[in-house]
């Protein structure tokens, strides 16, 4: 499948998505609606704007650009491998909060996709990602939302 094929293929299924957002919106009150209208405005410019640049010079991948010397099958297994994490994380975030499943996630998830994975100090760099993504989202949900995280039952 060339590369054009894959942003139509994409878009389409992006645009079907849309859709089906629009069509299920009922909404209680009457401001109730203005952030998912926004959101759904917002998504379908995304999706005319990739379909535009699908026949334009400027599209992002070209056909046998996208192959970066990697196998077809080690594309799969680097997904499989962080959906694996993702998957660990979900089940432990209940036991063990979201800081310490947070931090061994996105750690987890930056070192799997560093290319300097091997070294120290890519591990270094990896880890500072995790914590500084959890403290971000920390501030964001807890501080700014007012909306907690979930603590962990270990620690109650």
């Amino acid at each position: 499948m060339n590369a054009m094929m894959r942003d139509l293929l994409g878009s389409a299924f992006m645009l079907i998505f849309v859709v089906s957002l629009w069509v299920q919106r009922d909404f209680t009150t009457p401001f109730g609606g203005i952030f998912p209208d926004i959101w759904i405005g917002c998504l379908v410019a995304l999706v005319a704007i990739t379909i535009l640049l699908t026949w334009t010079p400027w599209r992002a991948v070209k056909d046998g650009e996208d192959d970066n010397g990697k196998s077809t099958g080690g594309h799969w297994f680097d997904m499989a491998v962080v959906g694996g994490i993702l998957f660990t994380w979900a089940v432990l975030l209940r036991y063990v909060g979201f800081m310490t499943t947070g931090i061994i996630g996105f750690t987890s998830i930056s070192w799997f996709l560093n290319d300097r994975r091997n070294s120290v100090r890519g591990f270094i760099e990896s880890a500072l990602v995790g914590v500084a993504m959890v403290g971000v989202l920390i501030l964001v949900f807890e501080y700014g939302l007012k909306v907690p995280l979930p603590k962990g039952n270990i620690f109650n």
